[in-house]
């Protein structure tokens, strides 16, 4: 496993997206999309035609995911989820692409294995 530092290149169109980590890198990308529509129906008001979440992106090697939102107000919910158990029981980490590089390279100059932080 080659740990790398990370940077605005890997997330494109990165203001409409999150990232996820501490869920199962084994789900697909579908399974990851239902999880997150799933809660977002249940907590927000809107009534959605179509799935909020564009795309998921995994980023197996890296040990996280992206979600693609269509608007930023779904995206502001599903911050408010960091923290909040998934499926299996482990504590999700979601953060703004912005912040989750700040961390994430923070940790690789330190020595340290940031998806063990």
């Amino acid at each position: 496993l080659k740990l790398r530092k990370v940077g605005l290149k890997d997330f494109p169109n990165y203001k409409r997206k999150l990232v996820v980590q501490n869920i199962p890198l084994e789900l697909t990308e579908e399974q990851i999309m239902n999880y997150f529509f799933t809660v977002l129906s249940s907590i927000s008001k809107e009534e959605y035609a179509k799935n909020p979440i564009m795309s998921v992106i995994r980023y197996k090697d890296l040990g996280f995911v992206t979600l693609d939102f269509r608007k930023r107000e779904d995206a502001e919910i599903c911050l408010n989820l960091d923290g909040t158990e998934f499926r299996s029981g482990s504590k999700m980490r979601i953060l703004r692409v912005k912040r989750f590089m700040d961390e994430w390279n923070t940790e690789i100059e330190k020595g340290r294995n940031p998806i063990l932080a």
